[in-house]
């Protein structure tokens, strides 16, 4: 008798069970922790990261506790509940099809999540090395293949992803309760603050420059140069100028706070006035003596008592569906290569804490206004300046600006040769935002191009006193000029980041304290240690107003006190340490005024080329035709009476990394107007930058001519064509 073997229909059933390799399919219950793992990896736990960092822009949307949860919750559960609803809706029309569907959606999330791995890893590394885009998802998709291949085959990775499904709840865990999020769930308990009192409320006007380093207003000696910087040579005969004076950190989310309380922060927190509420703001206006005019494109110490009319629309209307576009784009950008040839899909300005202009208009004037941090300087200046007006009642005016920080446009003249330039858009020689390529002549052109920027803040300077003095202002206020930190330029270290041969950059700042009366302090006062958490301080002194608690600064006005030991420069891991006097700054100004002398030396590669600025194109030989297309991302013809484009930046756009430098001569108007060659640096290969002088450019339509050197000694030239730049070229 033969017996039958019927086969288990389970078995039969069941997908892929003919190869005893394949790892049987789980249950629903598993399948759905199995998505809501990878989900959380791939898609919660990078946005949940972005949400921690920037916590302000959620405050600015007026976004409730219920909205944050709602966020956190969405970004958890959204993604997973979806692929499991389509899952279930297959395995309905098909139960085979369900199982393949989930693998489906098993590799898609694996391969967004080795997406941003790649991207914040290696992304940045392959491009210098000039890989295409397409590599960096070829590695994304070679692990999701390997992970897709495991577990079919694995029950190890389903047990771990069953674990990982309970593990992911820590990413939502850090973000509401270990993160600057945590007071967007739990706001600080209204406690009325403690009555403060000014015994002497006199006018205050404040101007804080944004990285602005102190040696860049120096002579070699270190003296104010007062032949490029008039109006701060000016300032330092009515003022009293402190030479010493150091930021103490490197980034302005920590260093305004610090300036503004006399406090130094040991963790990052949102510069907003409910983590730091015994700031200069409030501790004014708790003392019912003060008005306020502030200017605060920045942070957001200062909570505004008038609202503008962008204020009250942004408190008005529910936001969800912008948070949601920017969160999608932001997520875009975090998983894709930057060079991915998809639609482009911005960040909004916003969310970096960029918002556009403010709506001024409309019968409202705000007492607090919030200008784009990057841009419409003169519009600031201009808004700041017409309102210093004598008033019967004391009043604190702030200025918060972003100069000479980069984007930099402006010209000491108070033109501009760039008007559309944003954040975002990086010289050539800045590689990744704010690393110096190792070409000093690269370096060299953008300190040229920021020196103009200091020189535009002099500018100002000049119709700031001008402004306090023929309104009556000037005598009886108390004027404080400064800056947040400063920022470096040496050929291969970095702009910002403090380490030992940049730190006196980074560190010095510019500060001036005009006493109401004019009174000139002795020198031991000026020239003492001072920090920037020294301001708060010597402001309570001067209008007599005692703090309501210790700060970490001590007024500058306050002779009998013990001189710090030394000066500390909070980094993110560590502190820089320097010595009390700040001697280190005089062997950076040396090197600094050596790197950039004029006319440019031997070394940078220009040989004698620079000695033909301002000859005539007459002098030279021109021949042949255009061999090479230059694409300019700065510089044009078109002059007008606010802007002279007369900074270039260019490329060549069919560059050989193989190619020597290339000299190149920019010709305005028959003359010869600057020289410059290629950098000599495969992170900016095929790319130059040249200043020309604004006098050789008038109104109207300028001859611009662009020609590549043959030969210096015999002077001959060939005409470059020049061409568009395309956005699949641009650096910026």
């Amino acid at each position: 008798m033969t017996i039958a073997t019927v086969k288990p229909p389970a078995a039969a059933a069941r997908p892929g069970a003919a190869d005893a390799t394949v790892t049987p399919a789980p249950s629903r219950l598993v399948r759905f922790l199995h998505l809501f793992a990878l989900s959380g990896f791939a898609i919660a736990q990078p946005l949940l990261e972005q949400i921690s960092r920037r916590t302000m822009y959620f405050t600015d949307q007026n976004l409730p506790p219920a909205g944050l949860l709602l966020i956190v919750a969405a970004l958890l559960f959204a993604a997973p509940l979806l692929l499991f609803a389509i899952e279930e809706l297959i395995e309905r029309i098909a139960a085979r099809g369900a199982w393949r569907a989930h693998l489906v959606f098993v590799f898609l999330l694996a391969w967004l999540a080795f997406c941003g791995a790649v991207r914040s890893i290696v992304d940045s590394t392959l491009r210098d090395a000039g890989v295409p885009w397409f590599v960096s998802l070829f590695l994304a998709t070679a692990g999701a293949a390997v992970v897709w291949r495991l577990y079919r085959r694995s029950r190890k990775l389903h047990l771990f992803l069953t674990i990982a499904a309970v593990g992911v709840l820590a990413f939502p865990a850090k973000c509401l309760f270990a993160s600057p999020a945590y007071r967007i769930l739990v706001p600080e308990p209204e406690v009325p603050p403690a009555t403060m009192h000014a015994a002497n409320p006199v006018p205050i006007v404040m101007v804080v420059f944004d990285e602005f380093s102190g040696l860049a207003i120096l002579d070699v000696e270190g003296r104010i140069d007062a032949a490029t910087f008039p109006n701060f040579a000016r300032l330092e005969q009515q003022a009293n100028w402190f030479p010493a004076a150091t930021t103490v950190h490197h980034r302005t989310e920590r260093a305004l706070p610090a300036m503004m309380t006399g406090m130094i922060n040991e963790k990052t927190s949102p510069s907003t006035e409910a983590y730091f509420p015994d700031n200069l703001f409030a501790l004014l206006r708790r003392t019912s003596a003060y008005d306020r005019k502030v200017f605060e494109p920045f942070t957001r110490l200062c909570t505004p008592k008038q609202p503008g009319p962008d204020d009250l629309q942004r408190a008005a209307r529910p936001r969800p569906a912008e948070i949601a576009w920017t969160l999608a784009a932001v997520y875009r950008h975090i998983t894709l290569p930057i060079d991915t040839p998809l639609p482009e899909t911005p960040v909004p300005r916003a969310f970096f804490n960029m918002g556009e202009m403010p709506s001024l208009d409309g019968g409202v004037d705000p007492d607090v206004v919030r200008f784009p941090w990057d841009g419409q300087h003169e519009r600031q200046f201009r808004d700041f300046l017409e309102g210093l007006q004598p008033a019967d009642r004391p009043r604190i005016d702030f200025l918060h600006v972003a100069v000479p920080h980069y984007p930099w446009a402006n010209l000491p003249s108070g033109r501009t040769y760039a008007p559309e330039l944003r954040f975002g858009e990086f010289a050539a020689a800045m590689w990744r935002q704010e690393e110096w390529i190792d070409d000093k002549l690269g370096v060299r052109n953008c300190r040229e191009r920021y020196q103009l920027q200091v020189g535009y803040a002099d500018h100002f300077i000049g119709r700031l006193i001008d402004t306090l003095q023929e309104r009556g202002l000037w005598d009886d206020c108390l004027l404080i000029v400064t800056a947040d930190h400063g920022a470096a330029f040496a050929p291969g270290l970095n702009r910002r980041e403090p380490m030992r041969d940049n730190v006196p950059e980074i560190a010095g700042v510019p500060l001036f304290i005009k006493l109401p009366g004019n009174e000139r302090l002795p020198d031991a006062l000026r020239n003492r240690n001072v920090e920037i958490i020294d301001i708060l301080p010597t402001i309570a002194e001067v209008i007599d107003m005692p703090l309501s608690g210790p700060v970490d600064g001590q007024s500058i006005l306050d002779a009998a006190r013990s001189d710090r030991p030394r000066k500390t420069l909070e980094v993110d891991n560590h502190a820089v340490l320097l010595r009390p006097d700040f001697a280190e700054r005089f062997d950076t100004l040396k090197r600094l005024h050596a790197d950039f002398q004029t006319p440019i030396p031997e070394e940078y590669g220009l040989g004698g080329m620079p000695d033909w600025v301002g000859a005539d194109l007459e002098d030279f030989r021109v021949e042949g035709v255009p061999q090479h297309s230059l694409a300019l991302a700065l510089g044009g013809s078109l002059a007008t009476e606010t802007v002279v484009p007369c900074v270039f930046e260019g490329c060549n756009v069919a560059w050989d990394l193989s190619w020597p430098p290339q000299s190149i001569v920019i010709a305005v108007n028959g003359g010869i107007g600057a020289v410059t060659r290629t950098y000599d640096d495969e992170r900016a290969a095929g790319w130059f930058s040249a200043i020309v002088s604004e006098d050789l450019f008038h109104e109207g339509e300028n001859e611009i001519a662009i020609y590549e050197v043959l030969s210096v000694e015999q002077r001959i030239l060939r005409p470059c064509r020049l061409t568009p730049m395309d956005a699949k070229i641009r650096r910026y």
